[in-house]
């Protein structure tokens, strides 16, 4: 008798537990490089000092000019 009143609760538990998903699910993402230079874009200068991302996504490129 105690096993059929448990079981329903046993089946919510699980139902419970297994609907949950910890772990978020990674979506690959495309990667595109491009190759810039002074020649083919408005860079002053071929040699870069430093990249950075800001919270927009534009891209910043420090050179040496």
């Amino acid at each position: 008798m105690k096993t059929f009143k448990l079981l329903p609760l046993l089946i919510l538990f699980v139902a419970a537990f297994s609907a949950c998903d910890t772990e978020p699910e990674v979506v690959p993402q495309e990667i595109v490089l491009q190759h810039y230079t002074n020649s083919n874009s408005s860079l002053q200068n071929d040699n870069i000092n430093d990249i950075a991302v800001d919270n927009t996504g534009v891209v910043w490129v420090a050179t040496e000019e």
